[in-house]
This record gives C-alpha cells, structure tokens and sequence, in this order.
C-alpha cells in the first residue's frame, strides 16, 4: 500500500500545482489590466490559485485532510500508508481519486459574479486571438527556414516530443507523466503511461503556447501515449508492474 499512497499522493500535488500555476497565471495576467477591468476578477482568480496552493501543500502532508466524505478504505490508506492489508483493492478508487470526484475541503469560498463570467468571456477571446497572431507569426518564420527540419531531445518525464504544427520540426511540450489503471477486477486490468502537456516550443519557427489551453486553440493534443515506456518508468517511480 506505501507504493501506490506515494504515487497517488504525488498526482494530486501535480494536478493541483497545475491547476494553481494556470489561476495564477491568469490572475497576474488580469492583474496588470486592471486599470481598464477593475480589481474583482484579477482578485479572485489570484484567490483560486491560493487556495489550490494551499491544497497542495495538504495533499504532500497529509491527503486525508484533503477531502470531505472519503470510504474507509481510503481514509485507512491515508492514515496508515505502512500497513498491508491483503484485502485493500485500490484500483476500484483509483480513477475516482485522480479524477477528483471525492469533494476536496473549502479553504474559502468565492462566487464569480456576472461581471467576472462576462470578462473572463472576453478574455478566452482575447487568448484566442494573441494565440492566432502568435501562430501567424510562426508562419512567416517557417518560410524563412532554409535548414533540414532539426531534431529536439526531451529530457526526462516532464518532457515530451513532438512534431510542431507550423513547420514540422521536432518541438518540446512541458507537462508531466502519470499511469493510470483500467480493470475490471483484480486479475483483468491495464496500465497506461500518460503525458499531460501543458506548454510547448519550437526553437525553430518560434512557435510558443503557454498553457493547455493554447495548446487546444492550436490543435495540439494535451494527452499523448507514453505506455511503451512503462518499464522504464516503474523502474524510477515505482510500484512495480508486478506489484498490481
């Protein structure tokens, strides 16, 4: 059980992280608009990301305390990771665990208004659009190439491969990997490696997308297949394969 308590343990500090990092990097980017938009959304996203901030500090020290109404077997595993208990299956709570469907704590509670929603509206459109002239730009750059397409190494799991959508060299998405589990019971299942991306670069054409959300305005897939890399993934981060 101490195994698969530190690898769920480490997945809810990612996705909250990242989930922290994107409210901040909004409320900063409201922030210094806020002569023209007033002070209320900047504010409350920058709230958000605090208290996502602050749940991933709970969900390092102690997951417990994260969420409200979790099964027993569950508050047991957060309780006492240590101990073996044969009769644990934990693969029937592990997808509703990484997906979040135990309701996490109230740190505080913020209501956006309809002024905030209408906003944030005009802001996905603003993205929209600086997301199109970036790509334009990356445009005009690739037409200038006159070298062989260049090949990119990613390094380690935060990194990835893959072909850039303008001039077809190889770029670098930032994210993170994870596996999950499918299964009907304790004898048929699955593991899949996956790599969630969150930004990507092109030191070619130029080509920057800083969120996942760019990443989807672009065409760019945020989930890529990492399963062939199983082994070498449980041989740094553990459990064993052998171990499900």
């Amino acid at each position: 059980m101490k195994k698969y308590f530190n690898s769920i343990r480490k997945h809810l500090q990612v996705e909250l992280a990242k989930s922290a990092r994107d409210y901040l990097k909004i409320g900063l980017s409201l922030y210094h608009d806020r002569r023209s938009i007033g002070i209320q959304a900047p504010i409350g996203n920058l709230g958000i990301a605090i208290e996502l901030m602050i749940k991933t500090y709970i969900a390092k020290n102690n997951p417990l305390l994260l969420f409200q109404g979790l099964p027993t077997e569950l508050k047991v595993l957060f309780t006492c990771p240590d101990s073996s208990i044969k009769s644990f299956h934990w693969r029937r709570f592990d997808i509703d665990l990484r997906s979040f469907l135990y309701k996490t704590i109230e740190v505080w509670a913020y209501c956006p208004t309809k002024k905030d929603i209408s906003f944030l509206s005009s802001f996905d459109m603003e993205r929209a659009e600086r997301v199109r002239k970036t790509i334009e730009a990356a445009k005009v750059k690739s037409k200038e190439l006159k070298h062989d397409i260049s090949l990119t190494s990613a390094e380690g799991w935060d990194e990835y491969n893959t072909e850039c959508p303008i001039c077809d060299s190889e770029g670098i998405l930032t994210g993170n990997s994870d596996f999950h589990v499918l299964g009907e019971d304790e004898t048929n299942f699955e593991i899949f490696l996956d790599f969630s991306a969150d930004s990507f670069y092109c030191s070619e054409c130029g080509l920057v997308l800083n969120d996942y959300k760019e990443l989807e305005l672009a065409g760019m897939d945020i989930s890529y297949d990492r399963s062939s890399e199983l082994d070498e993934w449980f041989e740094e981060h553990g459990p064993e394969p052998d171990e499900f």
